[in-house]
């Protein structure tokens, strides 16, 4: 029974965890997270443009 942790120790050993999980969360998840959502905007904004520029070549060549 000496491998056997104390339950006041428990609080430690979460709060160990929690803060790996949260640290991993800031410096992995959420960069990919923001590249992923930042690539979507680009391609809508360039969209937008390019439907744009279709839209003035219509009216110029009317």
């Amino acid at each position: 029974m000496s491998d056997f942790i104390p339950p006041d120790r428990w609080e430690f050993i979460w709060a160990s965890y929690a803060f790996f999980a949260l640290t991993f969360i800031f410096l992995v998840v959420a960069p990919v997270i923001r590249k992923v959502r930042l690539r979507r905007e680009l391609k809508q904004y360039y969209l937008r443009q390019r439907l744009l520029q279709d839209e003035q070549r219509k009216s110029i060549g009317q």
